[in-house]
């Protein structure tokens, strides 16, 4: 059989080297392509009879008891917002905000648009459309941050990150994304 990237959010096979779904348009960027597998039919209307569960941060289906999502690394049970007892703060070029949940880095959606005006008037044009993303650490506290494929390059300390590849961030780690946005995380306890 031909390998496909099978998206994780609607089942729609495509190409190996397809970097969006064609069906809903979902980042296909940290999906392997593998052979593709005829579904599982159950003896009910011919839908599938494995039982899925929704990821809390990436919106992928997964099997049923699984700890983290397969596609995204998150905490099935508690991904999505930092602890009361945490905060994390992000002193960007151009003022401080707290990050209470994922935070999409890039010049496109899902990116929040204040993020992306904020990117586009101070000159950051060599930010990719979808470049990074910080995420909160839960129950834990704290912060990790993932290169979602960029072609600049995703920087903490200097040093360059591996695409898709989870990395966890200390206070006063430095994140430059490209060559010139930088943002500093100060993790405090409130």
């Amino acid at each position: 059989m031909a390998l496909v990237k099978t998206c994780p959010t609607c089942g729609t096979g495509n190409l190996p080297t397809s970097p969006f779904c064609s069906q809903c348009g979902v980042s296909l960027v940290a999906v392997a392509p593998s052979e593709a597998v005829e579904p599982t039919i159950g003896a009910v209307d011919g839908h599938q009879s494995v039982e899925k569960t929704v990821c809390p941060d990436c919106k992928a289906q997964n099997d049923v008891g699984v700890d983290r999502c397969v596609y995204c690394d998150c905490s099935m049970q508690s991904c999505g917002e930092i602890p009361e007892t945490c905060s994390v703060e992000l002193a960007w070029p151009w003022g401080k905000e707290l990050l209470t949940q994922p935070l999409r880095i890039g010049r496109e959606p899902p990116a929040p648009e204040v993020l992306i005006k904020a990117i586009t008037s101070h000159g950051y044009d060599n930010i990719s459309r979808s470049h990074a993303e910080l995420r909160p650490i839960v129950p834990e506290g704290g912060v990790i941050v993932v290169d979602l494929g960029s072609t600049n390059g995703t920087f903490v300390d200097g040093v360059r990150l591996p695409a898709n590849k989870l990395t966890p961030l200390k206070s006063g780690a430095v994140v430059r994304f490209a060559a010139n946005l930088s943002v500093t995380v100060i993790i405090g306890e409130s």
